[in-house]
């Protein structure tokens, strides 16, 4: 017996078609032969073979669409899985994060928990009709699980300095401290400025104002916006105050650097 959630609505990010589970061995089966949709086995208890590999509890295996396939249950140990049916080309980008060996694509998922709650939700709400938003949201909390745990291989002085970095990036637009930084990691300044200096060639403080005048160069040559709104756009106070940067950067006001490059343009 297996049961499932789907979902019949088109979705603007990541469609999903369905997300199931089943202990039973005579589903548990397919093949040889390929279907027209991509799908993700997640194997929760005992093992089986898909295209000659043996899979086991803790491990998975993706299949693409158009891709021959055929796998079965082990005869005296039957797996039990959770399957993601995806009919949309756009879930190949996330195939990437599950690390998935290049020529058998079996992968292994450390955080077996929230599958097994998954397929709990599943079992408890058979046949459920979901949102596109809804299914989608169960699946990226499953895979939001397992790419977590894929990134085991990076120190953690490349994971602060990562996050030192898209902090500042996505937080442009206003006066951004290095305390709120290291509050939000846990770690000292001076810890934050040894291991960003290492990594980057630059201080944090560094790196974030030349993020801000490339921004603003690129503000002021490739858009409309006014001096004001550019300032606001990259954190200024007003435009007093961006302007003062913007002259101690490049010699000359935003003004006079906008109109250079206008009359200068090839």
């Amino acid at each position: 017996m297996y049961q499932d959630v789907i979902s019949v609505e088109n979705s603007p990010l990541l469609k999903i078609n369905n997300i199931g589970c089943s202990n039973d061995p005579s589903h548990n089966r397919f093949g040889p032969g390929m279907r027209n949709v991509y799908l993700i086995h997640y194997v929760i208890k005992g093992k089986g073979y898909y295209n000659g590999t043996k899979v086991c509890r803790g491990q998975g295996f993706l299949i693409t669409k158009g891709q021959f396939e055929e796998y079965f249950p082990d005869e005296n140990d039957p797996w039990e899985y959770l399957w993601v049916t995806s009919s949309d080309d756009n879930i190949l980008k996330l195939f990437e994060h599950y690390n998935a060996d290049s020529k058998t694509l079996v992968f292994n998922y450390p955080n077996i928990l929230d599958v097994e709650n998954a397929m709990h939700f599943i079992r408890k709400n058979n046949g459920l009709r979901l949102s596109a938003a809804q299914i989608l949201e169960m699946f990226l909390h499953i895979l939001n699980g397992h790419a977590n745990s894929n990134k085991n291989d990076k120190s953690d002085s490349e994971i602060y300095v990562d996050f030192c970095k898209n902090y500042i990036n996505t937080n442009l637009h206003k006066q951004i401290s290095i305390k709120e930084i290291v509050d939000a990691l846990g770690i000292s300044s001076a810890y934050l400025l040894k291991i960003f200096k290492l990594k980057t060639g630059l201080s944090p403080k560094q790196y974030m104002t030349a993020l801000r005048l490339n921004s603003a160069r690129k503000l002021l040559t490739e858009t409309n916006l006014t001096i004001t709104q550019v300032a606001n756009s990259l954190g200024f106070d007003d435009v007093l105050s961006f302007s003062r940067f913007f002259r101690k950067k490049e010699g000359i006001s935003p003004k006079e650097y906008r109109s250079f490059i206008s009359k200068n343009k090839i």
